[in-house]
């Protein structure tokens, strides 16, 4: 998966650990309520997994905080 600039209009643009070595860039939107979204597109091996009825697997690095609250969805353009 590759994370890509959101299609949502909702929120303020923002890049996530631009300027941090060790992890990718991470193109979001960020509105006023703490709502963080990004969106990843599929290779076309993973959507073939996907297909054939593997896993989505989804892995938070927490630190040892509280787990935040998260929502895993599929959209399009229109969404």
């Amino acid at each position: 998966m590759i994370p890509i600039e959101p299609t949502t209009l909702i929120g303020d643009p923002v890049v996530y650990a631009k300027d941090q070595y060790e992890y990718s860039p991470l193109p979001a939107r960020k509105t006023e309520e703490g709502r963080v979204i990004t969106e990843w597109s599929l290779t076309d091996e993973e959507r073939r997994r996907i297909a054939h009825g593997e896993n989505i697997r989804l892995t938070l690095l927490t630190f040892n905080r509280p787990l935040q609250p998260i929502i895993l969805e599929v959209t399009s353009e229109q969404d």
